[in-house]
């Protein structure tokens, strides 16, 4: 799948979320390529993870389509689970920029509510 270039307008390293991202559907060959990164992030379509199981599902549910178009591939029906994949990407990514925009959001008003003399916290 061809990765989306999705704007991080709001302070999110867009390689770094490309790497979590890579991480997270196993698109890293770790025996090659290994980043420390990974010690944090799963693979979510590892054997067994409910995102392989869901994945099996949708493979399964193309194939069978394919039998009832008595087709061995249909590019229409390529194009939607390639598209479905394409906005999975994009919303990945985007939820990636807001959770690092409240984060630092958040880091930030607790500093400065650290920062404030203890008459002012009340």
């Amino acid at each position: 799948m061809e990765k989306t270039n999705c704007i991080a307008p709001i302070g999110a390293n867009p390689d770094f979320r490309d790497l979590i991202y890579d991480l997270m559907n196993g698109f890293i060959d770790l025996d090659e390529e290994p980043v420390p990164e990974s010690q944090y992030v799963a693979d979510e379509y590892a054997q067994g993870k409910k995102c392989e199981r869901l994945y099996d599902e949708v493979y399964n549910t193309k194939l069978h389509l394919f039998t009832r178009l008595r087709s061995d591939d249909d590019d229409e029906l390529e194009r939607l689970v390639d598209r479905l994949c394409e906005i999975e990407g994009i919303i990945s990514r985007k939820m990636f920029d807001y959770g690092w925009f409240f984060a630092k959001r958040d880091m930030a008003e607790k500093e400065v509510q650290e920062m404030l003399p203890p008459s002012a916290n009340k």
